[in-house]
């Protein structure tokens, strides 16, 4: 009778859990971005009460902000806590400096903040290929940490992917890893991530696979009704791109003999405005999209090849960021405007968004500097960087930082649209972001214990910095800045001596968003025999910002400008940001548009390499 008592009990208590898994917006996997590329962002403790009133219950970060962690603190919300791409060289080299980080960025917060996993950098082996070989090797020494601090069986340490690295995805079952990656990086890394139990996270976007393909059904792309696609190998049917996309990487780690590792899906999402040209962009589509994912992520019917599974999943992003570079749909992904209104409503709200704290300080005048940011995180110095060297040639499927998906991934059109195409571009201008917001002051994190002593800082270490900006669309320019300053020509380095170093004071990230297309304006020189460098006039921080962006998230190969490097003299923010905008300028395909630091770079076609400082 016990027995039967108690089969009954946990009869209800899962059917409990069923039936709640099935109402819409009920989702324990349901997560977002929190990114900070902007200047009028509310306060973290503010960005956390508005969680609350959400179905939310997830956030992953894109660094190791002390204050938004702190912020967290006791909030039951579960934190995913990133490593900038800057320090992941660090991190692979030194597990002393891996040790140093766990212990300042994850174990002085928890249990307080609920930290479950570590995010080490974000699309490294698309946007900065020149760490792939360190990319590893720092995942491992982070997990050592973890477990040295007795953490490793409630945190895990992941890389998000951008889904350039899946090079053929249709059919679904047919899921291939780019071949050059696949012995040297997955091979490895499916191993380390099997063997501590943690997932595969992928950033997969039906919204670029739809931009770049114009045969693609919208239906398709938005989990609207359609004629949908049959794996001919499998006959799994598929009525949406999303469930494709994740399918297609399960198939591409079961290549490499991997059935036993889930996938996070640590970016999704679609832009709610964009330029003229922009494919697909606007409000309905973006409600769409969300709207029908978090219903299906609620439903917990998984995908066709790994039914009845939850698929946890970090919808980009939590707010509209005003700073961050490129067509105007990268600043529009964000489900909230930053006065904490929603731009568009997809159910997830569980009452009204709580008052402010605090009121943001009206702007000095007419200033348009952001005001200072929040500390930068509690890290370690690094230790000596990498020889220098150069790196290796951007992704063979795209120049940009985030590349769209290759051509394979795409299944055929459906032999009749189901859904009408995206409006044009009648979606109305995004409202006016508020003033920002006070820096919160954050007590500073304890120091380490003994063994691991933090060493002096070095001369210059570039900061963490925001995620890499999502692709322009290389057909449609997205915008046209002004003419260029006269050209110039970098100065010399000092012929002895070494200069003071540069110490960066904490900053905003990014600088000002692209300018509007000016008609009748001729867009500056880009391609061969030009190059990008910092504007003189420039502000230490509009400079500092950009530079943290470019030798950060941005992917740029800074190892020239470290201490002992041919670029480092003369030890100069202004020097140090010219060879950083360039590397960025050049791996991203040297087009105008990616020469736009928040209006502190500018073109020139006077080569400013110098001695042996060579500006690629």
């Amino acid at each position: 009778m016990i027995l039967r008592h108690q089969l009954a009990c946990i009869g209800v208590a899962t059917l409990l859990l069923l039936s709640l898994a099935s109402i819409p917006g009920v989702d324990a996997t349901l997560g977002v971005n929190y990114g900070t590329v902007a200047n009028n962002l509310p306060t973290p403790a503010d960005v956390v009460a508005l969680l609350k009133t959400t179905t939310i219950t997830r956030v992953k970060l894109y660094n190791a902000d002390p204050a938004i962690i702190s912020a967290f603190s006791g909030s039951g919300i579960s934190l995913v806590v990133g490593v900038s791409n800057d320090q992941i060289y660090s991190l692979g080299r030194s597990p002393s400096f891996a040790q140093q980080w766990v212990t300042a960025n994850v174990a002085s917060y928890v249990p307080a903040t609920n930290i479950i996993a570590i995010a080490v950098g974000n699309e490294v082996l698309t946007a900065s290929p020149n760490l792939q070989s360190s990319l590893v090797p720092a995942m491992q020494n982070l997990h050592t940490g973890l477990v040295n601090l007795g953490l490793a069986d409630r945190i895990k340490v992941s890389t998000p992917h951008s889904f350039g690295v899946i090079t053929k995805s249709y059919p679904p079952n047919m899921g291939l890893f780019r071949a050059d990656l696949s012995a040297d990086v997955f091979t490895p890394m499916l191993d380390f991530l099997a063997q501590t139990g943690a997932p595969f996270m992928i950033n997969a976007y039906p919204y670029f696979a739809y931009r770049d393909d114009s045969k693609l059904s919208i239906a398709y792309a938005l989990f609207e009704p359609n004629t949908g696609v049959t794996d001919p190998a499998t006959g799994l049917h598929y009525d949406n791109l999303f469930d494709a996309q994740v399918d297609a990487v399960y198939a591409a780690m079961g290549r490499l003999g991997h059935q036993d590792i889930k996938v996070v899906v640590s970016e999704t999402g679609w832009p709610s405005f964009g330029d003229a040209g922009e494919s697909g962009v606007g409000v309905t589509n973006a409600q769409t999209y969300n709207g029908n994912l978090i219903k299906h992520l609620a439903q917990v019917t998984g995908t066709p090849a790994r039914p009845n599974a939850a698929v946890e999943t970090y919808i980009f992003s939590l707010f509209n960021e005003n700073l961050k570079p490129g067509p105007a749909s990268e600043r529009n992904f964000g489900l909230f405007l930053p006065d904490r209104n929603t731009v568009y409503n997809v159910g997830i709200q569980t009452g009204p968004s709580p008052p402010m704290n605090s009121a943001p300080p009206p702007p000095p005048g007419n200033s348009t500097s952001p005001p200072p940011s929040t500390p930068a995180p509690a890290s370690p110095p690094p230790p000596p960087p990498p020889p220098t060297a150069a790196s290796p040639p951007p992704a063979s499927n795209g120049t940009a930082p985030r590349p769209p998906p290759p051509p394979t991934t795409s299944p055929p059109p459906n032999p009749a649209p189901a859904h009408p195409p995206p409006p044009p571009t009648t979606t109305p201008t995004p409202p006016t972001a508020s003033p920002p917001p006070p820096p919160p002051v954050v007590p500073t994190p304890p120091t380490p214990p003994p063994p691991f002593s933090i060493p002096p800082p070095p001369p210059f270490t570039p900061p963490p910095s925001p995620p890499p900006p999502k692709a322009p669309a290389p057909s449609t320019p997205p915008f046209n800045p002004s003419p260029p300053s006269p050209p110039m020509v970098m100065p010399p380095p000092p012929p002895a001596g070494i200069l003071p170093p540069v110490v960066p004071s904490p900053s905003p990230p990014m600088a000002s968003p692209a300018p509007p297309t000016t008609p009748g304006v001729t867009p500056p020189p880009s391609g061969k025999d030009t190059w990008c460098v910092a504007k003189p006039g420039s502000s230490q921080v509009d400079l500092q910002n950009a530079l943290n962006f470019a030798c950060g998230e941005g992917g740029a190969d800074c190892s020239a400008i470290q201490d002992s490097g041919p670029c480092f003299l003369p030890n100069s923010l202004f020097s140090h940001a010219s060879f950083a905008f360039n590397s960025y300028y050049s791996k991203s395909g040297r087009n105008y548009w990616n020469c736009f630091f928040g209006n502190s770079s500018l073109i020139t076609i006077t080569n400013p390499s110098y001695s042996t400082c060579l500006y690629p």
